[in-house]
C-alpha cells in the first residue's frame, strides 16, 4: 500500500525475496509485472510492489518503508514498526536479522490480523529480543509517529523503475536484414553487459570478510551521532516545551537521533477528565510551534525536529574507543556512580557493522565492538551523563511527566530513560 505523507510516497506491504544465484532482479520484477523494484548491489535480497500497487499510476518517487526502517535503526537486528492507519487498519513492518522478510512487511485490516502477525514475528525471532516502534496500542511499544518516521527517508530507500528487456527476438522474426542486424547487435551488447555484470558480482563474492567489513565500517563511520555528553542539549527542547498547552498537559516526550541530522521529538498531551480543553484551544495556543499535530480522542501527538545539536560523525566516537577491559573500569564505574540516582544497564558487546557475507572468524583484524547502554532515573540526574567518555553516544531519550509529587531519591515528577551505544576496540 502506498502512503502519501508530507509529499513523500512510502510503500508498505512489499514482497521481499532473496537473490543469491540470479542477480537479474529486473527480470524477476518483470516476471511478476511490478513496474518498480528495490535492490542494492550489496544486498542479497530485493523487493517488488504487491499486486494491488502494481496497477497504480505512479509519478512521484517511491520509497520502501522497510528500508527506511532499516536505516533509521541500523543497530537493531529485530525491529517492528506498527502504525495505525486513519480510517482503520495497521501498518506492520518488521526486520529480522537486519533485513526485510516476506510476510513481515504488511498492511493488515484489523487488530486480530495484527496480533497474529506480531505472534508470527515473535516466533521468527525465536529467543532473540525485538523492539517495537509506532503509535498503536501494543505492549512495550516505543512512541513513533509516521511524521517522525519519514524524517529518515533518503535516497537509499528509493525504488527504481524496472528496466525493460533489451530485446525480444521473436518480435523481429521475418523482419528486414537491417532489423536483424540491429537485433544481433542488441543481443551481443546485452550478452556483454550480462558477462560484465557477472564478472563484477563474482569479484564482489570473492572479497574477503575483512574487505567486506572494512567497506561497511567506512560507510557507517559517516553516520550521524550525538555524544552522550550532549545530554543537556538533547533534552533542552523538552525543557523548553510548556507543561500545558491550551489546557492539555504534557504527558510524555520521546526524542531520537535520526540519520537526517536531526533530533526528532514526539510530544504526547493528554486531556484530563472533565477538562474544558479542546482541540481548538490546543491549536490556538500551539500556533506554529510544531512540524505536525495529530488528534485522537483525549490525546494530542505533536512532532518537532531540531537541527541545532552538537552532532558528530560516528567515526569520532569509534576512534575514541578503548579496550573492553578499560571500558569495564571507566564506563562501568561511571554507571556505578549513577546507580545511586537511577537504574543503569549495559548489554554485552557485539561486532559492530558486520555486513552479510562477512565471517568474524575469517577476519585478520577483529571488528569494532558495540554495546547498548541505558539509564533510567529522574531528569535531574541526567547531568551525570555529561561525564561519560567520548566513545559513548545517545540514540533515544524518553521523558514521562506526572503531576503527583514524588519525594524519593530515584523518583521525580519527570522521569527519563536514556539509551545509547558505546564502542570498543580489541586491543
Amino acid at each position: 500500500m502506498i502512503f502519501d505523507v508530507s509529499g513523500n510516497r512510502i510503500v508498505f506491504g512489499m514482497q521481499w525475496e532473496t537473490s543469491l544465484s540470479d542477480p537479474d532482479v529486473h527480470a524477476k520484477a518483470r516476471a511478476v509485472k511490478s513496474p518498480y523494484v528495490w535492490a542494492h548491489e550489496k544486498a542479497f535480497y530485493y523487493g517488488v510492489l504487491n499486486e494491488a500497487d502494481r496497477k497504480e499510476k505512479l509519478s512521484k518517487p517511491l520509497y520502501s518503508g522497510a528500508i527506511v526502517l532499516q536505516h533509521r535503526y541500523p543497530d537493531i537486528q529485530n525491529v517492528m514498526l506498527v502504525l495505525e492507519i486513519p480510517g482503520g487498519g495497521f501498518i506492520a513492518c518488521g526486520l529480522h536479522q537486519g533485513r526485510p522478510r516476506n510476510g513481515c512487511d504488511a498492511v493488515v485490516k484489523d487488530r486480530a490480523e495484527l496480533d497474529i502477525l506480531l505472534a508470527d514475528f515473535k516466533k521468527l525471532c525465536g529467543g532473540a529480543s525485538f523492539k517495537i516502534y509506532g503509535d498503536a496500542h501494543v505492549a512495550g511499544i516505543v512512541p513513533l509517529t509516521m511524521e517522525a518516521f519519514i524524517t529518515s527517508v533518503d535516497g537509499t530507500a528509493q525504488l527504481r523503475r524496472v528496466k525493460s528487456a533489451l530485446v525480444n527476438p521473436l518480435a523481429f522474426a521475418g523482419g528486414a536484414t537491417a532489423v536483424v542486424l540491429i537485433v544481433s547487435y542488441c543481443i551481443n551488447a546485452y550478452n556483454e553487459h550480462r558477462a560484465a555484470e557477472a564478472q563484477r558480482l563474482a569479484a564482489e563474492a570473492q572479497k574477503s570478510s575483512q574487505t567486506l567489513y572494512d567497506e561497511e565500517l567506512t560507510a557507517r563511520r559517516k553516520d550521524v551521532a550525538l555524544p552522550a555528553r550532549a545530554i543537556a542539549e538533547m533534552i533542552a527542547p523538552v525543557r523548553g516545551i510548556s507543561p500545558s498547552i491550551g489546557g492539555w498537559p504534557l504527558g510524555k516526550a520521546a526524542c531520537s537521533v535520526t540519520i537526517s541530522k536531526q533530533v526528532v521529538c514526539t510530544y504526547e498531551f493528554a486531556r484530563r477528565e472533565n477538562s474544558k480543553a479542546t482541540y481548538q484551544s490546543f491549536m490556538t495556543a500551539a500556533g506554529k510551534g510544531f512540524d505536525s499535530i495529530e488528534m485522537a480522542g483525549n490525546t494530542i501527538t505533536a512532532v518537532k525536529g531540531y537541527s541545532a545539536m552538537p552532532f558528530i560523525e560516528q567515526g569520532k566516537a569509534i576512534d575514541a574507543a578503548r579496550t573492553r577491559r578499560e571500558e569495564t573500569i571507566e564506563f562501568g564505574s561511571a554507571l556505578q556512580l549513577l546507580s545511586s540516582m537511577g537504574k543503569p544497564k549495559l548489554e554485552d558487546h557485539v561486532p559492530f557493522a558486520l555486513p552479510p557475507g562477512a565471517n568474524v572468524g575469517e577476519m585478520t583484524t577483529p571488528p569494532v565492538g558495540a554495546a547498548k547502554w541505558e539509564f533510567a532515573g529522574p531528569v535531574r540526574s541526567l547531568r551525570g551523563l555529561q561525564q561519560l567518555p567520548d566513545y559513548a553516544t545517545i540514540t533515544n531519550v524518553v521523558i514521562s511527566f506526572t503531576d503527583k509529587p514524588a519525594y524519593e531519591l530515584e523518583r521525580s515528577m519527570a522521569m527519563a530513560t536514556v539509551s545509547g551505544t558505546i564502542f570498543s576496540k580489541s586491543n
